[in-house]
């Protein structure tokens, strides 16, 4: 099972078809019926990029490490965590490299799951192959890939960014960015970088022309 899930992180080419995967490839053995992996910034605020299958209350927009729900609980502790429930049980999975969580993955199960369906140190395996897998697969539809072109389309961005590239769009400054959506001048600073290469842009220019193509930033007349 443990090179059946390694083979899904290395062979999976965009973030939906990894989540994908690991609900309907037959070795997860039927046991997932929904994946949803999130990415990790400074402030270990997680962001849900890709939510596939079944969804529950767990399943945020946005979730902090600094509360009590299994995705928070991964990332403090650093170590996959399980809570069974009557409805649903939730597995939820810190992708780390070196100890430092670039995003973390949680997987919704039938009640039936008493008990984790793996071990620790499996765990430790997949969140490091994780954490490879968000590093080097750019967050990219299998529409956008179907359609030839590594764009991002508003579809594909997250709605933090979105506002990112608005702000940038209304010629304000990181600083200023950061105060108008309560959040740091450093992150800010993280988002453009992955705003520029998601969009395949070198600049705040270039990101604003791509932007207004893709009707994200008013045309101006």
């Amino acid at each position: 099972m443990v090179s059946g899930l390694a083979d899904l992180a290395i062979s999976s080419d965009s973030y939906e078809q990894l989540c994908q995967r690991v609900v309907h490839e037959e070795i997860t053995q039927g046991l997932i019926s929904g994946a949803h992996l999130y990415s990790v910034d400074s402030n270990l605020d997680m962001e849900l990029q890709v939510s596939y299958g079944k969804t529950t209350e767990q399943v945020q927009p946005v979730v902090s490490a600094w509360g009590t729900s299994p995705l928070s609980k991964c990332i403090v502790g650093k170590k996959m965590q399980f809570e069974a429930g009557k409805e649903v049980a939730h597995l939820a999975l810190p992708l780390a490299k070196s100890s430092v969580p670039v995003g973390a993955m949680l997987l919704v199960m039938g009640p039936e799951m008493a008990t984790p369906p793996v071990s620790e140190p499996v765990a430790q395996l997949l969140s490091k192959l994780g954490a490879f897998f968000v590093e080097v697969r750019p967050r990219l539809s299998l529409q956008t890939r179907a359609n030839g072109h590594g764009h991002h389309t508003p579809q594909q961005l997250t709605t933090r960014q979105i506002q990112i590239v608005q702000l940038i769009g209304a010629s304000l400054t990181n600083g200023q960015i950061g105060r108008e959506l309560s959040l740091s001048e450093s992150t800010i600073r993280q988002e453009t970088i992955k705003i520029y290469k998601a969009m395949g842009v070198s600049g705040r220019d270039e990101a604003v022309a791509a932007a207004k193509k893709l009707g994200l930033v008013p045309k101006t007349r």
